[in-house]
């Protein structure tokens, strides 16, 4: 994705992420570029239940209290490096997660779903009746953020476990 973001753009996938988040008032949200731990002060996350092979089965010196506060975030890039709190995942669901920030027709395309496993999803959007969600994940933190486009209200909350599937191999 950050490619294809660089190569339609000609900016890094930095440069554009961090605009949306000062368009919005995010000051307390950033995604990374390198390989850099989270800033000070940040919650400890922790390896959680982990769906698969056991940690310590794949090495013996984690296990699902596994501190990873001084782990990079660098890995997730695009896909889970950046970092956040919690009022500005507030900020990010008032703008109904970022739908109320495109034209229109982008916005009522992102808006069509279709039912998969997971629920009925659209372009980064999750719809539960009202409400429209999405969650996001990197390892040893998990966060949620909902919208109800009818009424504003917004629900933001972040969990310092990770839950789920995990590939532990490089760890």
């Amino acid at each position: 994705l950050g490619e294809v973001m660089n190569a339609v753009t000609g900016k890094t996938p930095e440069a554009l992420v961090n605009a949306v988040l000062r368009q919005t008032g995010m000051s307390s949200s950033k995604l990374m570029t390198g390989n850099v731990q989270l800033p000070a002060p940040s919650a400890h996350g922790y390896l959680g239940a982990i769906y698969g092979p056991e940690p310590a089965k794949v090495n013996p010196s984690l296990s699902a209290t596994t501190d990873v506060i001084n782990w990079t975030m660098e890995w997730g890039k695009e896909g889970g490096g950046a970092y956040s709190t919690i009022g500005d995942l507030a900020k990010w669901g008032s703008t109904c997660l970022g739908t109320n920030l495109l034209p229109a027709k982008v916005a009522a395309q992102r808006l069509k779903t279709t039912k998969i496993d997971a629920g009925n999803y659209g372009l980064g959007i999750v719809r539960e009746g009202d409400w429209l969600a999405h969650s996001g994940q990197a390892i040893g933190y998990t966060a949620n953020v909902a919208c109800d486009p009818k009424t504003g209200a917004v629900v933001a909350y972040a969990l310092n476990s990770t839950e789920g599937p995990l590939d532990l191999g490089s760890f």
